[in-house]
């Protein structure tokens, strides 16, 4: 895997990785997608092309000159799943915001099934094209501003820098409580969540508080009990 550096004025470094053809991940430097998601060694190739262009896209973006993703050649990787929700994130415009429920009704006009908030809000935590694929443009239905691979305070710069920050708009609640009761899943690190209980920001805050693999049982469980 090949990387190079794109560093901005607005949300720091970050790391740009590509297979030699295709983009393969914009990552925060304080996200968990480089180390954890990705295998093998990582080289340094400041020359390749196809991360050139990664880098060109997001100078223009942070110029404020609207590129499109479609310019670059994403890697379409992850489950289905996550592919239909990048989809739908890639389709939010430029400075507006949408609800994990905006996406998950919009996957199911598309797929004529019924899909719940709580797995979008699984795949959009699984983003690895941060800036690129706007998952700083999802917020909750309440308007809280919970899970964000590089901090809450990046997407709130994104927000802002994009004029789609709203009054209503807010931090997370501190301190969730999780408790072990009827009708939970265990796991991972003794913590105990109820589906039923937990709303879509609730659940991704339990995704972003834990590491990728934990983040991956999780939806694999709340899959089985029928949010897919």
């Amino acid at each position: 895997m090949y990387f190079t550096e794109c560093h901005t004025p607005l949300v720091g470094t970050l790391t740009l990785l590509s297979d030699g053809s295709e983009l393969c991940g914009c990552c925060f430097s304080n996200g968990r997608h480089v180390s954890k998601d990705m295998e093998g060694e990582l080289i340094r190739r400041d020359d390749l092309a196809v991360l050139q262009e990664a880098r060109a896209w997001l100078d223009r973006y942070f110029e404020g000159l609207h590129p499109d993703p479609s310019e670059l050649p994403l890697k379409d990787q992850g489950t289905a799943f996550q592919k239909l929700v990048r989809s739908a994130m890639l389709e939010i415009p430029y400075g507006e915001a949408v609800t994990y429920s905006d996406i998950a009704h919009s996957i199911e006009a598309k797929t004529g099934r019924r899909q719940s908030p709580r797995a979008v809000g699984g795949a959009v935590s699984r983003n690895i094209y941060g800036v690129i694929v706007p998952c700083h443009r999802v917020v909750g239905s309440n308007g809280s501003l919970t899970g964000f691979g590089g901090g809450i305070d990046k997407k709130i710069a994104l927000l802002e820098f994009e004029g789609a920050m709203k009054p209503s708009f807010k931090r997370p609640k501190k301190g969730m409580a999780l408790t072990g009761i009827p009708n939970s899943v265990r796991m991972g690190r003794g913590a105990a969540y109820a589906f039923s209980d937990l709303t879509p920001e609730d659940m991704h805050e339990i995704l972003e508080a834990h590491d990728s693999s934990f983040a991956q049982a999780f939806v694999v469980a709340d899959t089985a009990s029928g949010c897919f």
